[in-house]
């Protein structure tokens, strides 16, 4: 059975137009990270979960950068 875990993360403060794609992506992948620190997926495997997406999904006014991995 599959299962989907999304973390989001918001960049805060103000950032240079040039800068905004490099640092939404580096915080998505934060986000990732932080998914499999805390082991989220702990649960899910518990419950009969076998394969689960993981997806940081970090924003900034109306952009928007996702990193996913597929476990």
């Amino acid at each position: 059975m599959p299962g989907i875990l999304i973390e989001l993360k918001v960049l805060r403060g103000i950032v240079a137009p040039e800068n905004v794609t490099e640092k939404l992506t580096a915080l998505s992948e934060t986000a990732l990270h932080q998914i499999d620190k805390k082991n989220y997926a702990f649960v899910m495997q518990d419950e009969g979960v076998t394969q689960v997406m993981k997806m940081g999904i970090a924003f900034y006014k109306k952009q928007a950068e996702i990193t996913y991995r597929l476990d």
